[in-house]
C-alpha cells in the first residue's frame, strides 16, 4: 500500500510519554485518537500520491506537447517549401510565356522584313521595266 521508499508505519517514539500523550492513551479516547491518527496519515498519503500523479501528467504533458510543437514547425516548413516550389514553377511558366510572345513578336518582324525585302524587289523590278520601256521609245 506504502511505496517503498516511504517508511511508514513512522518508526517508534521514545519510552517516554508527554501529558498530552498520556491523556489520549486513556482506554476512552484511545480508539478515536488512532483512526484520527490514521486519517491524519491517510490524508497526508492521498496528498503525496496526488502530487505524484500531478508530476506525471505535468512531465507526461511536457513530452507531449514536443512531438506536436515539433510536428507543426515541420508543416509550417514543409507549407513554405511547397509555397517557394509553387512560385517558382508559376514564373518559369510565366517566363516561358513570355518567350513564346517574343518568338512570335521576333517571327512577326521577320515576316515584316521579308515583306518589305519583297515590296522593294518589286518595286525595283518596275523601276527597271519602266527604264527599259522609256529606253525603247
Amino acid at each position: 500500500m506504502f511505496p517503498n521508499h516511504l517508511k511508514y508505519p513512522p518508526s517508534p517514539q521514545p519510552h517516554f510519554m508527554t501529558a498530552t500523550q498520556h491523556l489520549t492513551s486513556l482506554p476512552n479516547s484511545a480508539g478515536s485518537s488512532k483512526k484520527k491518527a490514521k486519517s491524519d496519515i491517510m490524508q497526508k498519503v492521498g496528498l503525496v500520491q496526488d502530487g505524484i500523479g500531478s508530476l506525471q501528467s505535468s512531465s507526461l504533458s511536457c513530452h507531449e506537447g514536443k512531438p506536436q510543437w515539433f510536428l507543426t514547425k515541420l508543416d509550417a516548413k514543409m507549407a513554405l517549401i511547397h509555397q517557394h516550389q509553387q512560385e517558382e514553377g508559376d514564373t518559369e511558366i510565366c517566363l516561358r510565356k513570355v518567350d513564346i510572345w517574343v518568338h512570335k513578336a521576333h517571327g512577326n518582324v521577320l515576316d515584316k522584313e521579308a515583306e518589305t525585302l519583297w515590296l522593294k524587289i518589286q518595286f525595283q523590278q518596275m523601276m527597271q521595266a519602266a527604264k527599259d520601256l522609256g529606253s525603247d521609245v
